[in-house]
């Protein structure tokens, strides 16, 4: 075996002598270079960028976000087994990242690369710096790019039912057997965002859902945002009680940050007032930290109206509101001046509810028969008395004489004869003899009506009326100046001029000056006007010759 072996070695060896032999007499040496490609990666100029789901640019509480970017493969070679690698500095406490795998990146090719970011409720507020990059085997990975975002820490939101009114006032008050509206706001009142909004609305038996969803999803709502519900309920005749509980549920994303009220609405004998149109509140852009402003079916200077311990018995109030007219536009929210005002007399400057008259859309000759009423009372109290006059409604100018005149509800302006003249309201009024008389005029007398139009009777442009002079007694306090027109406050659901009238009632108790009042009224207006509608307007006061050194001291109790 081994002689075997040692033959077969010795004759490989002579084959590989001979075929060397004849290689070197025959041929040249010969060499090879291989050439290796390698890629070359790098992020794109401009293509890193950071969304979120609520599209504000920052990572908010308990959000997601996407980090994004492209990569291209510059390099001659393939790029095989990429990965993406991202680091972060900062604020990035409860912010979590989720790294992808991009896989081969072909030579030339370019790759959409998507970074899922996400937050709990523990973020805080700052800033946190994003590094990424993408690496490949053979190390021609790309450099790292860094992109910042802000950080916000959670803000809990809170979500209430803000207000209510039924059959469209704030008299809860309704009849069996007989169909009442249930409007009320859901607002969130709180800095952080809510989503996921349900409203379940739970009535006693024998009260049954006429209009509206039992459970209703709202969605979501910003900080501040408010959603108008309505329903309509009817109770039946087995219905026992004299009052119907109304329970609104309420729930959000979390389960916590919503609070449950229950609306108690009075079974009388009879069906409440008459439903009012709710103007629609507008939502402005989110700022940060905005003043919150609490969503509301009624407006401010309508709630907790100050009740006077002192009573004016020798105090008489007359009270013309007209809104509704037969041929011209409506005065909008005018009867709600009227009888906001009429409460402020009764509550505030201690009227007896009997020495309050008012009248919710005077005709002509309900206008004759309110003068009429107080120069009866004047006489029979021997001018021992003091007057409010207060008037809400269209004003019109006689476009010759320039003279002003109220315009009453079965007017339209035309006939001058149908209209209560302004100077004859002030020498009748004046002409009584009584201590004071004190006129509040939310009208102007331009041909303007309380929006941007004008009445029929008037035209294209507006007339600067006459003033009439005061007399007696007397002081004069109009909405407007001259071709100014006298406009309404949308958002407060009353004029502009009552507003701020009985905004001063209302923070004073009744206890201000007329002068302090005429000042805070006329500056208000001014600044607000401009602000809500664009126009200028300016109320005016004009006492009486008689009282001119005195008026600024009076008092309306």
């Amino acid at each position: 075996m081994n002689k075997l072996v040692v033959f077969l070695c010795m004759a490989l060896a002579a084959i590989s002598v001979r075929l060397s032999a004849q290689s070197s007499g025959t041929s040249r040496p010969m060499s090879f270079t291989i050439v290796k490609q390698y890629p070359l990666l790098e992020i794109m100029d401009g293509s890193l960028s950071f969304m979120d789901s609520n599209g504000n640019g920052v990572i908010d509480a308990d959000e997601h976000g996407v980090i994004s970017f492209k990569v291209m493969n510059r390099g001659k070679g393939d790029a095989y087994g990429c990965t993406v690698k991202v680091t972060s500095e900062g604020d990035s406490y409860g912010i979590s990242v989720q790294t992808p795998q991009v896989g081969t990146i072909r030579s030339g090719a370019m790759a959409d690369v998507k970074i899922p970011v996400s937050s709990s409720n523990l973020t805080v507020n700052g800033q946190v710096t994003f590094r990424v990059k993408v690496d490949e085997p053979t190390g021609f990975g790309s450099d790292p790019l860094e992109i910042a975002v802000e950080t916000r820490q959670f803000n809990a939101p809170r979500v209430q039912v803000t207000d209510f009114a039924v059959n469209g006032g704030s008299a809860a008050s309704v009849a069996k057997k007989e169909n009442f509206d249930l409007q009320f706001y859901v607002q969130n009142t709180d800095r952080g965002a809510a989503s996921d909004v349900v409203v379940n609305l739970v009535i006693p038996d024998n009260v049954m859902l006429v209009g509206g969803d039992m459970v209703y999803y709202v969605g979501n709502l910003g900080a501040g945002q408010s959603r108008l519900l309505e329903y309509s309920l009817i109770a039946n005749d087995k219905y026992v009680g004299n009052m119907i509980p109304v329970q609104i549920n309420l729930r959000e994303h979390y389960g916590k940050y919503a609070e449950n009220r229950t609306i108690n609405i009075e079974v009388s004998d009879r069906p409440s007032g008459k439903r009012i149109e709710v103007a629609p509140r507008r939502v402005g852009v989110r700022q940060p930290e905005p003043d919150m402003e609490i969503a509301s079916l009624v407006s401010d200077v309508d709630r907790d109206i100050p009740v006077s311990d002192g009573k004016s018995p020798n105090t008489f109030a007359v009270i013309i509101a007209n809104e509704s007219y037969d041929r011209v536009a409506a005065v909008p929210m005018a009867a709600n001046d009227g009888k906001v005002f009429a409460e402020y007399c009764e509550k505030t400057l201690g009227l007896p509810r009997s020495n309050v008259r008012t009248y919710i859309n005077a005709s002509y000759g309900n206008m004759v028969s309110a003068i009429t009423d107080i120069k009866s009372i004047a006489q029979a109290y021997d001018g021992d008395i003091n007057v409010l006059f207060y008037y809400a409604g269209h004003g019109v100018p006689d476009e010759s004489s320039r003279s002003a005149y109220l315009l009453p509800v079965d007017a339209d302006g035309r006939n001058l004869a149908a209209c209560y003249p302004v100077e004859k309201l002030y020498r009748e009024l004046g002409s009584m003899g009584v201590r004071r008389v004190t006129l509040f005029l939310d009208a102007c007398f331009s041909g303007s009506t309380r929006g941007n139009g004008m009445l029929a009777s008037a035209r294209g442009v507006a007339v600067k009326a006459k003033p009439a002079q005061p007399t007696g007694n007397m002081v004069i306090i109009s909405a407007a100046q001259g071709d100014e027109t006298a406009y309404p406050y949308t958002a407060k659901k009353h004029g502009m001029f009552t507003y701020f009238l009985l905004k001063k009632l209302k923070e004073t108790k009744g206890e201000a000056l007329l002068s302090e009042i005429y000042d805070y009224v006329n500056q208000e207006v001014k600044r607000k006007s401009i602000v809500e509608n664009g126009k200028t307007q300016t109320p005016t006061v004009s006492p009486s010759p008689s009282v001119a050194d005195t008026w600024e001291k009076w008092k309306l109790k």
